[in-house]
């Protein structure tokens, strides 16, 4: 996506990964300038998609550095069907980062593979500028 409007906000767009690959993902790059301490992210899906049940939420302070996993979910059904939203708290956040990403890590609920099918990825937190 070209334009920040594209996937912020309120719309029914939904994004997906493609099926059957090893360890999809879909991710938030900040713009340079600025990092987030997360406190909490949102997941689920307004329409399409389908609620994941095997991910971890992980984040990078800057590209190319290591991925830092910052929560693990394995058979979560705490989002229990489409069109439902869950907001997730992360404990003992303490870095500001760059980048976050979900990663499926196992069947979500409706396939066999970690296939990833979302319309909502939402992070909450502290947001610092930085010089760049």
């Amino acid at each position: 996506y070209n334009n920040i409007a594209q996937v912020v906000g309120d719309h029914d767009t939904t994004f997906y990964t493609k099926n059957n690959v090893q360890d999809p993902w879909i991710q938030i790059q900040l713009p340079l300038e600025f990092r987030v301490k997360p406190s909490h992210y949102t997941l689920g899906s307004k329409t399409g998609g389908c609620p994941l049940r095997n991910w971890n939420f992980e984040a990078v302070q800057e590209m190319g550095s290591k991925w830092e996993v910052l929560c693990v979910h394995k058979d979560d059904e705490t989002i229990p069907k489409n069109g439902e939203t869950f907001t997730f708290k992360i404990e003992n956040s303490l870095k500001f980062y760059a980048v976050f990403r979900i990663v499926g890590t196992g069947p979500n609920s409706v396939k066999k593979d970690p296939f990833i099918g979302t319309s909502v990825f939402e992070l909450w937190g502290e947001l610092e500028r930085v010089a760049v």
